[in-house]
């Protein structure tokens, strides 16, 4: 699987303090407007404000959980209608 490793350079709006947050995002993006829009909407919470992209890299990860931690975590699905032929 194809992730997008990117640092955020964010504000907490109560103290006035920047720092840096690095988040890891499924797939790649096209531009680095998609890449901020999407931080905003998981990074722009509880007093914290992304303000720009500092950094990113494409990489592959290959990704994996016990089956055990996976049911867990899981919600069921309803069922798959059935397949029709030609």
């Amino acid at each position: 699987m194809k992730i997008t490793e990117v640092t955020f350079l964010c504000i907490n709006v109560e103290t006035a303090e920047p720092f840096n947050q690095t988040i890891s995002l499924p797939g790649t993006y096209k531009s680095d407007e998609a890449i901020e829009k999407r931080g905003r909407e998981l990074l722009n919470h509880d007093g914290v404000r992304m303000a720009a992209l500092v950094a990113k890299e494409e990489k592959e990860a290959l990704y994996g959980m016990p089956e055990a931690e996976f049911i867990a975590h899981a919600r069921v699905l309803p069922a798959r209608a059935p397949k029709q032929e030609n």
